[in-house]
């Protein structure tokens, strides 16, 4: 379903790549259900990307706008 509506599950990546997909990423998404510091996050943010994120004390700490929040689960 993501891939027909266009969302791209890329799972690890790093370097060029990375910088492309962020580059041209519309928004960046992470359901994680626990994280210590959320590197990837920052590193999209660093991006100015629109972030959508779970709801866990590691994201809530970076106070987000509440609308980039979501409740896990």
């Amino acid at each position: 379903m993501a891939k027909d509506n266009g969302v791209i599950m890329t799972g690890f990546v790093k370097g060029e790549k990375l910088q492309t997909l962020l580059t041209n990423a519309r928004c960046y998404v992470l359901p994680s259900s626990h994280e210590g510091l959320p590197i990837g996050l920052l590193e999209a943010m660093s991006y100015q990307l629109p972030v959508i994120v779970s709801d866990i004390p590691a994201h809530t700490e970076l106070n987000l706008d509440k609308k980039c929040y979501f409740h896990l689960g």
